[in-house]
């Protein structure tokens, strides 16, 4: 499996593109970073994207959204699957424990609200990766 990060976006967000290296299957995880140098790393990859997931929707976290189902109309988009925002073309909606796949890799879904009530974490469990949105912000001091 090969994950990179971007960091841009409101409050220098992350985004992850996550694919499996023997079937090139793809997800992008929160797209909320300027997408054209995600799609050109995608389309020099050769890969397959599948899945659009989001760790909640809150607008930061959705913000290149409409630019990625623009340039691959067939996504899916996963979320939580008390999501507030349901409006969402192709939304897929995930419940607690729910395993999903990004090619041969099993993702398990958690849920975990507190920032906001539809957040989810996605753990790996044979690479050992949890992907955790805002779970716990980053970058963030107390005075």
């Amino acid at each position: 499996m090969q994950i990179k990060t971007y960091q841009g976006g409101y409050d220098k967000n992350l985004c992850y593109l996550i694919a499996c290296n023997s079937t090139q299957r793809a997800a992008i995880i929160d797209p909320s970073v300027e997408s054209l140098q995600i799609i050109e790393d995608i389309k020099n990859q050769d890969l397959i994207l599948e899945k659009i997931i989001l760790t909640h929707t809150h607008f930061d976290h959705l913000a290149y959204l409409d630019d990625f189902l623009f340039h691959f109309p067939n996504l899916i988009v996963c979320g939580h699957l008390t999501s507030v925002k349901t409006d969402i073309p192709s939304y897929n909606g995930f419940s607690h424990r729910q395993v999903f796949t990004v090619g041969k890799h099993l993702f398990t879904v958690l849920h975990t609200p507190g920032h906001y009530p539809d957040c989810i974490c996605f753990w790996n469990e044979q690479e050992n990766i949890l992907s955790s949105g805002h779970t716990m912000l980053i970058a963030r001091t107390v005075l």
